[in-house]
């Protein structure tokens, strides 16, 4: 899934595995986000893009559970 400021991408993967009882479904659900650039390792931008990459990741991951899942968590 593309995404802007800053441009790049982000990949869903999920997994449901056979449910060992009634009660529960289990459930991977993981995010990766990524920039397609070339920087150097000893930038200060480069801490500044991966805080971005964190932002993104968490409004993705965020973003793609309902009100009702978030709840089991809180």
């Amino acid at each position: 899934m593309p995404f802007t400021d800053p441009t790049g991408y982000a990949i869903i993967h999920q997994k449901v595995d056979a449910a060992e009882t009634k009660e529960s479904i289990p459930v991977i659900f993981d995010t990766d986000a990524f920039l397609p650039i070339v920087m150097d390792p000893a930038s200060e931008t480069m801490w500044e893009r991966f805080e971005d990459l964190h932002q993104t990741k968490n409004t993705v991951f965020f973003g793609s559970l309902t009100d009702q899942a978030l709840e089991l968590y809180r």
